[in-house]
């Protein structure tokens, strides 16, 4: 219900495994669960960026499921912050799209 789902804003933080759960399609479209996502998330990263950093497969995954930009904005706030997280989103997205060619041909 809707009136549940606000007073959703108001529980502390969920932990990264829950999040993990969160970052699927009938979630990441409902605009309070949403919420909730992504302040656990920005919380997660601010305490400890490394477990953050651990999960960046399934967070880049999960961006296709993410029509409020909210997971690409995180994303790109994180790295923009921690040299290690950008380090990964490169490697990791030029990876994905790789088509298996050599690339110095």
């Amino acid at each position: 219900d809707g009136i549940e789902l606000e007073e959703l804003c108001q529980f502390s933080c969920a932990p990264l495994y829950k999040c993990l759960q969160m970052l699927k399609e009938p979630t990441l479209t409902h605009s309070i669960v949403n919420q909730y996502l992504f302040r656990s998330l920005r919380y997660e990263s601010q305490v400890n960026m490394e477990r953050v950093i651990f999960l960046v497969p399934q967070l880049v995954q999960a961006l296709r499921f993410d029509p409020s930009g909210m997971l690409r904005d995180f994303l790109i706030d994180c790295a923009a912050n921690d040299l290690t997280m950008a380090h990964q989103l490169i490697w990791l997205c030029d990876a994905l799209t790789y088509d298996g060619e050599d690339m110095h041909s």
